[in-house]
This record gives C-alpha cells, sequence and structure tokens, in this order.
C-alpha cells in the first residue's frame, strides 16, 4: 500500500471525526457526556470516535478508490489506531480558527525583590547586570 493511500486515509478520518465531534450538525443526536454513566464521554473524545470511524472505513474501502485495504480482524484494528492518531493530531493542532496556538501558563515575577536577602532593589536593571556579573568578552576579542 502506498504512503499516500495512507495519508489519504487518515485524513478523510480525521475530517469525518472531528465534524462528529465538534460539528454543530450533530448537536442533537451526540449524547451528552453523563449518557450512560459518563459513557457520553467516548462521543465528544476525537481519539474514541476517531478509532471506530478508522474501523468503519476500513469496512467500507470496498466502495471507494481512495484507499483499499483487506478485509481482516488486523487491518480494522490497525485502521482504526490509525483513524484515531490522525483524529487525535487535527484536533490538537487545528482549530476553529486554524492553528491552535494556546498560552496556558503566564508567570509574573516580581523583580522589585532580590531572591537572594529579600532586600528591594534599586537601580535599573542595566545597573544590577552591570554589579553582578562581568562583562562576556566579544568573538573577536576572544580570537586575539
Amino acid at each position: 500500500m502506498p504512503f499516500s493511500e495512507l495519508f489519504t486515509f487518515g485524513i478523510a478520518t480525521a475530517g469525518i471525526t472531528l465534524i462528529t465531534v465538534y460539528g454543530r450538525i450533530f448537536n442533537k443526536i451526540r449524547p451528552s457526556k453523563e449518557f450512560l454513566f459518563g459513557f457520553g464521554h467516548l462521543f465528544h473524545c476525537p481519539m474514541c470516535v476517531g478509532f471506530w470511524i478508522g474501523a468503519f472505513l476500513c469496512g467500507i474501502n470496498d466502495y471507494t478508490e481512495l484507499f483499499t485495504f483487506d478485509h481482516t480482524i488486523v487491518n480494522y484494528f490497525l485502521c482504526g489506531g490509525i483513524g484515531s492518531a490522525f483524529s487525535y493530531a487535527f484536533a490538537a493542532l487545528f482549530g476553529d480558527n486554524g492553528l491552535r496556538v494556546e498560552h496556558t501558563h503566564v508567570e509574573i515575577i516580581d523583580d522589585s525583590k532580590c531572591g537572594d536577602c529579600k532586600e528591594t532593589r534599586t537601580g535599573s536593571l542595566e545597573s544590577i547586570m552591570n554589579e553582578f556579573y562581568e562583562p562576556q568578552a566579544t568573538w573577536e576579542e576572544s580570537q586575539r
């Protein structure tokens, strides 16, 4: 099987999975997360749904010329795993606004106190740096 078929299969699985998991069109039929004592979470997880979409596409591959797989139990599991991996990767990389770039943590540092002695610092950052650190030689000076 060529790589292009595998890639096409992964892209198709990820696309169908993301529409199924996140698409508004399925909001009315997608069960809530509390459904069946918490098993509804499976319908909100791209990895879980991606596995079953991958296995389903493996089962109906006789009806498409995009990819061809033999009908064996091993191929169903492998296609499910490939579909799950592609779906998870696409859900992690892409969001509604394109590439997903998230800033999850911002740390505020209080520079007014010295870390060692807890006294209030005075002066600019440049003066503090000059006081505690020796200036480094430039590349040209180190070559002499």
